[in-house]
């Protein structure tokens, strides 16, 4: 069985070793931690203080736009993701 728990601390300027040091106060450094694979650099420095980080793996487009713009709709002054106009 697989139970994945989400759980999430904010800050901005923290560097990876503060960011090691919550989250062990929050009771996860034993814990497999599952980093941004675009972050090998971050991942080695959370395991260099002692975490089990590593990569996620992504599969082939995995990371696709949510919304496409069609240029025909903004060109006319019309929002195409909520189909209401725009104020000019």
């Amino acid at each position: 069985m697989k139970i994945d728990v989400f759980d999430e601390w904010y800050k901005r300027g923290v560097t990876n070793k503060i960011i090691a040091e919550q989250i062990k106060r929050m009771g996860y450094g034993g814990q497999r931690l599952i980093c941004d694979s675009a972050e090998p650099k971050s991942i080695a420095e959370l395991q260099d203080e002692g975490l089990r980080a590593e990569s996620s793996r992504k599969g082939k487009d995995s990371v696709k736009p949510r919304h496409t713009v069609d240029s025909k709709l903004s060109d006319r002054g019309a929002s195409p993701l909520r189909g209401v106009q725009k104020k000019r």
